[in-house]
């Protein structure tokens, strides 16, 4: 599509550097969120997630589907046989009009709407889509993370970075991947090294938390994989592929689900099992006797199915493109730690020609389930996704960006730490009545200072979803003082004394990113509707944090923001021992300036 061009907003220099110090200090702690190089590491997980139909809430798109009113019949088990054939869907979605019937040549009439506000570039090709169901503690249902070269997957289990292990239990807890490979007339594009080796260059020219590309070029076949999450439950790729050469060119779609890797063995645990469902063209990877169910498929038919519990041989089916299929494969945890389940696919472009293939990783409770959420979402797949993008459009359209002879690097650089706000900033949920800043996606919390550091950047961007994030932070806080908390209404910040702990006014500056917010927006309801609660958080201080003298300090370095500073550690070398024998000036200045 074309794209109206529109000029953003250029930051003035003494907002830019004040800028690029807070993002500086944002990125200290919330530095696991933005897109590194190589696109290492493993998962994060939780606590088992409900799958109750509730017409009331957004959580899938079986609900969505409700709310527009679909018919859906819940009562009872379905066998194999009683599903419908690929085309034979007797109806379309209501919520839909245009969309045509699953089955062979089954092509949408509509089309991604890509935000005119957005600043298309050549982004890293790794990153995070926002998972805004997954939270620490009430639903764990884990974050969506890029798997190298062109894939996307669900992380449902720690990962091996701080914030990351935390030891929650999850279960199920699993990795499950959606790994795309493909073959441009017999040249196969499976791995990070097939790219480089061909000196071709895999970008992303779309990067936000609601979708992120994967683009390429080689020989005149030009290759755009976009990836979304659909509800909480469908990783989807739209995948558009051009011919622009004078020849006719054969595509092969190599689709893998990786389904396995778990990190804590459960009741249940005991193997992986993969079939192909003939009802939906499509793959199903369990855990058997219990765990999530994998649903892999596309709006159009394959070519073949196979599955394989080793990874050589799944690598030498994808290098000879092998389009033979079996019958699946069944193993035990004591034999395998995952199972590969590929579903292939066959594109013969005309000179000048384009095609769009669309696919969907799909889980759930069980195979019912599964299926008829990936029904739902290839039929409504560009309602739901374009919803999605008119989330960036707002965004965008009035967020500040830097432009003109700035280096790439710093421009990219700025649009990572926007997005990794943004996914950062939580709906309601638990104790928070309000949208909530996370610090970060793995494991999240509400800590008042990140909170003021994120709101600061954010309100260049979105002042009124800032106003509301640090009004919430004080009106859904458990005490006056904020303390560090979680959704279930747990602090984790108690210090080896027993006090129950925030950050203090010097980390963040709180009172000073309230008072710019106030004086660029001149909002004096907000700012009367959260004088109260300053006032308490105030007061609290000088109740609980000063000493016989009037003197403030902080009961542990945690506490000041300072974590394990020097200052804080005498005489005992642990960070979260009392420390009220310091008194801080850095605190005596914030709570002047408040």
């Amino acid at each position: 599509m074309g794209r109206n061009k529109k000029e953003p907003k250029v930051l003035g220099s003494s907002l830019l550097i004040l800028g690029l110090l807070i993002l500086g200090l944002v990125g200290a702690e919330v530095g696991c969120l933005l897109w590194n190089s190589n696109g290492d590491g493993i998962a994060d997980g939780g606590e088992t997630y409900n799958y109750h139909i509730d017409p009331n809430s957004p959580n899938h798109v079986l609900a969505y589907l409700i709310e527009k009113g679909e018919s859906l019949d819940f009562d009872g088990m379905i066998s194999e046989s009683e599903l419908p054939r690929l085309g034979d869907l007797d109806s379309e979605p209501k919520v839909l009009k245009e969309t045509e019937e699953i089955g062979e040549s089954k092509m949408s009439s509509e089309e991604i709407e890509i935000p005119n506000s957005f600043p298309l570039d050549k982004y890293t090709p790794f990153g995070y889509l926002d998972n805004p169901f997954h939270c620490a503690i009430l639903r764990r249902s884990g974050v969506i993370r890029s798997v190298p070269p062109m894939g996307f997957g669900f992380w449902a289990r720690d990962l091996p970075w701080p914030y990351a292990a935390t030891g929650f239990p999850r279960v199920p807890n699993y990795l499950s991947l959606l790994h795309l490979s493909i073959s441009v007339d017999g040249e196969v594009f499976h791995e990070s090294e097939d790219f480089s080796k061909r000196n071709v260059e895999l970008y992303s020219s779309y990067h936000t938390k609601n979708m992120m590309s994967y683009d390429w070029e080689y020989r005149g076949i030009c290759v755009s994989a976009k990836y979304s999450l659909i509800g909480e439950n469908s990783i989807i790729c739209i995948l558009e592929i051009e011919n622009t050469t004078e020849n006719s060119t054969e595509i092969i779609i190599h689709a893998t689900n990786i389904y396995g890797y778990p990190s804590l063995r459960y009741w249940g645990c005991d193997g992986l099992v993969s079939y192909h469902s003939r009802a939906v063209d499509a793959a199903v990877s369990k855990v058997w006797a219990y765990g999530d169910v994998f649903l892999l498929g596309a709006d159009r038919e394959s070519i073949c199915y196979k599955a394989t519990p080793y990874r050589n041989t799944w690598e030498e089916w994808v290098r000879n493109n092998d389009l033979s299929s079996n019958n699946g494969k069944s193993v035990t945890f004591r034999t395998a730690e995952s199972i590969y389940s590929m579903m292939s696919y066959k594109l013969n472009l005309d000179p000048g020609s384009k095609d769009t293939v669309i696919l969907t990783l799909t889980r759930g409770k069980n195979e019912l389930f599964v299926t008829r959420e990936f029904r739902n979402v290839i039929s409504n797949v560009f309602k739901l996704l374009n919803s999605k993008l008119s989330e960036d459009e707002r965004f965008y359209r009035d967020a500040a960006l830097l432009t003109g002879n700035w280096p790439e690097r710093w421009k990219h650089g700025w649009i990572y730490d926007l997005e990794t706000i943004r996914m950062n900033i939580r709906p309601p949920i638990g104790i928070y009545k309000h949208p909530w800043d996370a610090m970060q996606v793995h494991t999240p919390r509400v800590v008042l200072g990140e909170t003021a550091l994120d709101c600061m950047c954010l309100s260049y961007a979105d002042m009124e979803l800032a106003k509301e994030v640090i009004y919430g932070t004080f009106a859904d806080a458990p005490m006056p003082n904020v303390p560090c908390s979680r959704e279930d209404g747990s602090v984790n910040m108690i210090c080896a004394g027993g006090k129950e702990c925030g950050t203090a006014p010097i980390w963040g500056l709180p009172f000073h990113v309230i008072r710019s917010i106030y004086l660029r927006s001149k909002d004096r309801e907000w700012i009367e509707k959260l004088y109260p609660y300053l006032k308490r958080y105030v007061e609290w201080w000088f109740d609980n944090r000063t000493d016989e003298e009037g003197w403030f300090h902080a009961a542990c370095s945690w506490e000041s923001g300072q974590d394990a500073s020097k200052r804080f550690l005498a005489p005992s070398s642990e960070p979260g021992a009392p420390a009220e024998f310091v008194r801080t000036v850095d605190i005596e200045a914030a709570m002047a300036n408040a």
